[in-house]
């Protein structure tokens, strides 16, 4: 993609090793690499500062097979404080609407509810998937997912819940093996009367849901906030998914 920066009057270049890194979208600090490279990943919901935000995708180094450690394609420009540019919008947003980081790291308005959420398994393997809470706020980050896998040979898919404990037992096949994608898990807790309460599911990024997925440990959704911090503003308005012109704190 062309480079999206206007008057780019802070710019760095940046790695990805943890995941993709998707342009448009806000990103955070994620240390150095071995290399001396400043590595960056996606913004977590209701961060209250980010590091920039990309000028173009870099390649998945999670892929298989995964791009060479010194791929430039694992490089990308990042815009930061100062820059006049664009991002994604995750909403609905209105001209000169302050921003704040939502889910996948795009723009929502300030001072909103953040949903929390939780990422499982790798993009490239297409088992990734983004656990969101239904409640927005800091009560979503209570609510806990755990894949397990029933270690039996031709196990059925289940979900049960108790408290705000999601446990999804993983379907196996005649050997044992895991069957069940994210496909199958999003049917199975869309049906399931208390689940479908508590979480959506949603394929991450540019996995398509068709790998197998694995047995997750118990883990927590996190990043729920009851009022979202400005991290940017806006000079042009649009809907969800629509490129807004901003300006970076």
């Amino acid at each position: 993609m062309e480079r999206l920066a206007r008057h780019p009057v802070n710019e760095v270049s940046v790695k990805a090793e943890r995941e993709q890194l998707l342009c448009g979208r806000f990103v955070t600090f994620d240390g150095k690499s071995a290399q001396g490279d400043i590595k960056a990943r996606l913004a977590p919901a209701g961060s209250a500062r980010i590091f920039g935000i990309p000028q173009y995708d870099t390649a998945d180094p999670k892929a298989n097979p995964a791009p060479d450690a010194h791929d430039l394609t694992l490089r990308t420009d990042v815009y930061r404080g100062g820059s006049i540019g664009w991002v994604v919008a995750g909403e609905e947003i209105d001209a000169e609407q302050e921003l704040a980081v939502g889910a996948d790291g795009k723009a929502i308005a300030a001072d909103s509810a953040v949903s929390a959420s939780l990422k499982t398994g790798v993009v490239g393997e297409n088992n990734a998937i983004t656990w969101t809470s239904r409640e927005e706020g800091v009560d979503g980050n209570d609510t806990t997912v755990t894949l397990v896998d029933p270690a039996g040979n031709n196990k059925a898919l289940e979900v049960d819940v108790n408290g705000n404990d999601v446990v999804v037992k993983l379907a196996t096949d005649a050997e044992g093996k895991i069957t069940s994608t994210p496909a199958t898990i999003a049917a199975a807790v869309l049906a399931h009367d208390v689940a479908s309460q508590l979480v959506t599911t949603a394929n991450t990024g540019a996995s398509t849901g068709a790998g197998k997925v694995k047995a997750v440990a118990k883990t927590n959704l996190a990043g729920g906030t009851d009022s979202a911090t400005a991290v940017a503003q806006a000079f042009t308005g649009g809907d969800a998914d629509d490129y807004l012109e901003i300006e970076v704190y």
